[in-house]
């Protein structure tokens, strides 16, 4: 009996050291800025879903992406994310800032697009999750926000970390390049 207390005893303690050492916090699993210089590119191409007022939906298809890490400033991570379409003659070139969330997840808000732009993607915000555990080499990047015509839109992409930016093979369509 004294054996089996003992036993008991040692399961509760062994359980609650196991779980102290589970639990991190996104500090301890990556360390502050390890985004800086990074680029994560979508191998396949996105669907972007788009609801309008009347509840018209419409569906974007073929735009290829990547997310890059620009800079990281006491938390705060300056992002370009460059999308385009051959088939829609698009090459669009996005900035925005990322600050840590929660664990992996970083929360991302571009910056705006003036309204009388001919801007042809999402104004809004979303997120970055890298996955993968240690090794994080993969994140899933999704946003969300409106059209210039007020459609509510979103999309989720993933991505995989590599090691420079993709060429694209067109010219910058937007913002255009004077």
């Amino acid at each position: 009996m004294m054996i089996a207390g003992l036993r008991y005893v040692f399961v509760i303690l062994l359980a609650v050291f196991v779980g102290a050492a589970g639990v991190a916090s996104a500090d301890e699993i990556r360390r502050p800025g390890f985004l800086k210089g990074t680029v994560w590119e979508a191998k396949q191409p996105h669907k972007r879903m788009s609801v309008g007022p009347q509840g018209q939906i419409v569906t974007a298809k073929g735009q290829r992406l990547y997310v890059e890490f620009l800079d990281f400033v006491e938390g705060v991570y300056a992002v370009k994310v460059h999308w385009w379409s051959v088939e829609d003659n698009l090459n669009v070139v996005e900035y925005g800032v990322m600050v840590h969330e929660i664990e992996t997840t970083y929360a991302y808000i571009e910056a705006d697009h003036p309204a009388d732009s001919t801007f042809p993607g999402i104004s809004g915000s979303g997120f970055f999750r890298v996955i993968d555990g240690e090794s994080g080499n993969r994140a899933e990047f999704s946003q969300m926000g409106r059209m210039l015509n007020g459609h509510a839109s979103a999309f989720i992409n993933m991505l995989e970390q590599v090691e420079r930016a993709p060429d694209v093979p067109l010219k910058q369509t937007y913002p255009v390049i004077e």
